[in-house]
């Protein structure tokens, strides 16, 4: 984030790219050079934390102070958090993360459609549960989603170390999951050519088309189907 980059370079760290990858060091990072810094452990992907006190004095490069953000949730979408180490991200998008988030916890849940074995229906609240959370999925469904997660990153070359934790928020159903499923899935596919766009390509690789008479503007959506909407 463009904010962290100014917190560091403030504190007189940088913001460097390894790989492809930001990180964070400081001034004895760049005088020490990547190999060499990256043995003493002065050039992180992370840039708040616990530990890594070689990069907290002299400079505070790395901060224990949490940045804090408040989410309104919408129970219809956000179904669960995951929180994984930067090794898994470095590997898998977040695209993929959730993906494979979404599939553990079905998975875990058991066998029949995605629906819970023991949990089938929510347990309702009672004056022994009102409060405390009462969800279709146990920890050991969200254990079996975070070990796919860690498994999935480890087979993409994962070099660092992998950590994932879900957590199900506790209005989630294996129905909102499935259905969340199909969109995603829905979303991935690859659109078709409208029969205009085509025609038109076709038209430029064989020469000018100045000489065609112009064909009519098509109407909103003619060229479209049903299907090929956008969402």
């Amino acid at each position: 984030l463009a904010s962290e980059r100014r917190r560091i370079e403030r504190a007189g760290g940088y913001v460097v790219e390894v790989r492809g990858v930001a990180r964070a060091t400081s001034a004895a990072g760049v005088g020490f050079g990547v190999q060499a810094a990256r043995r003493e452990s002065l050039y992180l992907s992370v840039s708040r934390g616990l530990g890594d006190p070689q990069l907290k004095a002299p400079t505070p490069v790395v901060t224990a102070e949490p940045e804090v953000k408040i989410f309104g949730l919408d129970p219809q979408r956000d179904l669960f958090v995951v929180a994984a180490s930067d090794g898994v991200f470095d590997a898998l998008s977040d695209a993929r993360v959730v993906d494979m988030a979404r599939e553990g916890l079905l998975a875990g849940a058991g066998d029949d459609g995605g629906a819970a074995t023991h949990h089938h229906h929510r347990q309702q609240p009672t004056k022994e549960t009102d409060r405390r959370a009462v969800s279709f999925f146990s920890a050991e469904a969200a254990t079996v989603a975070a070990k796919a997660i860690v498994k999935d990153a480890f087979a993409k070359g994962a070099a660092d170390n992998l950590t994932a934790s879900v957590v199900v928020f506790p209005w989630t159903t294996p129905e909102l999951l499935r259905r969340q499923q199909q969109s995603s899935a829905a979303s991935h596919l690859p659109r078709r050519t409208p029969p205009a766009a085509a025609e038109l390509r076709t038209a430029s690789r064989a020469g000018p088309i100045a000489t065609a008479p112009p064909a009519p503007a098509p109407a909103p959506f003619d060229m479209f189907a049903d299907d090929d909407l956008p969402p």
